[in-house]
C-alpha cells in the first residue's frame, strides 16, 4: 500500500495485528509497538556531481507506534443465567455418532459452534443426563480466522459418553447464552435434546482352536478325597 506524509508518497506494509478481547471494563492501555529496521538513508555526500546521486549507508532504524487508550463499555444487564462472557453472532450444531450402544459402550457427541466473536472464550453448559453416565469433554477442531474485521470461523467440542445403566437415556445440552454487539441484545441458543438406547452388555463367547484334552486328576488333602477335571489346551 501507499500512503502520502509531509507531502511525501510512502510504501506502507502491517508489521504486526493482534486481536483483543477485553475481560473486565476499565480503559484499556495498549502500549506501544517497537521495532528496529534496517533502511537505506543518505549519508551527506554525492556519487556523482553531474547527476547528483546521494550516498546511501544502511542504518539501524527504531521506530514505534502510538500509545492508545480504548475506553472499554460495560455489558447490559440482564445477562441471562448461562451467559459466560460469549461476544459476537454464533450458532451451533450437534451430531451424536450413534443411538444404541451396550452398557459400558462410549458414544461421542460433536458440538460444532460457528460464528464471528470471541470463540476461544466459549463455555458451554453441562450437558445433563436422565440416567448414571460418564462424561467426558475434549477440544477438538480449530478453524479460525483473524483480520482486521476480527475473528470469525469455527470449533468443536466433543462429548464422550459412557452409559452405566441399561434402557433408555435422555440427554439434554443446554443452549449457551451471548451478547450481540450489533443487535445489542442478549442471544440464547435452544437447547438440544437427544436420546439413546443402552442395551445389556453381551458375552462374547470364547473360542478354542485345536483338540482338548480332558484328564482325571485324583488328589488326597486332608485324608479327603477330592476330584477334579483338568483342562489343557493346545
Amino acid at each position: 500500500d501507499r500512503e502520502r506524509y509531509n507531502n511525501r508518497n510512502y510504501k506502507t506494509v502491517v508489521a504486526a495485528q493482534n486481536q483483543l478481547f477485553p475481560l473486565y471494563t476499565d480503559t484499556l492501555i495498549i502500549d506501544k509497538a517497537k521495532f528496529t529496521l534496517n533502511a537505506r538513508v543518505k549519508n551527506g555526500k554525492q556519487v556523482h556531481a553531474f547527476y547528483d546521486y546521494p550516498m546511501m549507508i544502511d542504518k539501524e532504524v527504531k521506530i514505534s507506534s502510538q500509545l492508545y487508550h480504548v475506553p472499554v463499555k460495560p455489558l447490559p444487564e440482564g445477562a441471562p443465567a448461562l451467559f459466560t462472557g460469549a461476544v459476537g453472532n454464533f450458532k451451533t450444531s450437534v451430531e451424536m455418532d450413534t443411538t444404541s450402544v451396550q452398557v459400558g459402550d462410549s458414544v461421542k457427541i460433536k458440538v460444532k459452534i460457528s460464528g464471528a466473536g470471541n470463540l476461544e472464550l466459549i463455555r458451554l453448559p453441562e450437558m445433563i443426563a436422565s440416567k448414571e453416565v460418564e462424561i467426558l469433554t475434549t477440544f477438538g477442531k480449530y478453524d479460525l480466522i483473524v483480520n482486521t474485521k476480527g475473528m470469525s470461523g469455527s470449533r468443536t467440542i466433543i462429548y464422550t459418553v459412557i452409559p452405566k445403566q441399561t434402557g433408555s437415556l435422555e440427554l439434554r445440552l443446554p443452549g449457551f447464552a451471548y451478547f450481540d454487539p450489533k443487535l445489542e441484545t442478549y442471544q440464547h441458543e435452544a437447547d438440544t435434546d437427544l436420546s439413546l438406547t443402552v442395551r445389556e452388555l453381551i458375552a462374547q463367547a470364547v473360542n478354542t482352536v485345536g483338540p482338548v484334552e480332558y484328564s482325571e486328576v485324583t488328589k488326597e488333602i486332608n485324608q479327603e478325597t477330592i476330584n477334579y477335571r483338568n483342562i489343557l489346551f493346545y
